[in-house]
């Protein structure tokens, strides 16, 4: 708790998510902190306003953390996707990655989480970004060539 005043937001984090927005696409947080721990982090992004639904590692509907894929299956529950053909995940962890792939997710890393590229590449990332400012600039073509999107 002592160290909580001084979390800053990753650059970028609410352009990121008004241009998911912007888009049409929900989002959802899947964190692995614990529910008031993700509310706190949401303020600090400035990004609460923006949430349809989140998931945390202490929720009822997940019984396990990353690298288990229950908190993603219980975003896409909550989100009602009946398919994870419309989701991507965006991570920073190998846990992050290893958990997409077992709920049969494809995932975006960003280095931003010191994590190296060819550890994320190792564990399941197919599209790496230096950081979110990168992935926002490259969103388009990156959902395109994922989702299919046109």
């Amino acid at each position: 708790d002592n160290y909580l005043h001084q979390i800053k937001p990753f650059p970028g984090v609410r352009q990121l998510f008004e241009l998911i927005k912007q888009r049409n696409i929900l989002i959802a947080l899947a964190s692995s902190a614990q529910t008031d721990e993700l509310e706190l982090y949401k303020h600090i992004a400035n990004v609460a306003d923006l949430i349809d639904c989140q998931t945390s590692s202490n929720s009822k509907d997940v019984k396990r953390s990353k690298p288990y894929p229950d908190i993603f299956l219980a975003a896409l529950k909550l989100l009602k996707y009946p398919s994870t053909d419309r989701a991507v995940v965006v991570g920073d962890t190998p846990w992050d990655a290893q958990a997409a792939l077992a709920a049969k997710l494809p995932i975006i890393g960003v280095l931003c989480g010191g994590f190296d590229r060819e550890l994320l590449r190792k564990s399941g990332c197919a599209w790496i970004y230096r950081d979110i400012i990168e992935l926002t600039e490259d969103y388009d073509q990156v959902t395109k060539d994922i989702l299919k999107i046109e």
